[in-house]
């Protein structure tokens, strides 16, 4: 019985381990935003980034390289953006930026 009960703790306390490390990964879709006449525009998608590369694109920003005429489902924007026009990076839902 004793042998059962240490097994058992042993069992709990590496799935604890387990559990704790694979929240540890901190990753979230991100993608590129602009506001327009007040109203918010999603301009393209980023992908996921994870960790410090999160925390660095979110800090950073993007840069917009390009002339964006269109949204990214392709609805064309009240007023392009250009490049050096500011943007903001969002990533995830419920990620705390």
């Amino acid at each position: 019985m004793k042998k059962t009960i240490i097994s058992l703790k042993k069992i709990g306390i590496t799935l604890s381990i387990l559990l704790l490390a694979s929240c540890s990964d901190e990753c979230a879709e991100c993608h590129v935003v602009a506001d327009i006449d007040g109203a918010e525009y999603e301009l393209m998608e980023l992908g996921e980034h994870c960790e410090e590369e999160l925390h660095l694109i979110e800090e950073d920003g993007y840069t917009i390289v390009d002339t964006i005429l269109v949204d990214i489902d392709g609805n064309n924007l009240p007023n392009p953006v250009l490049p050096g026009d500011a943007v903001e990076v969002h990533c995830g839902e419920e990620h705390d930026h």
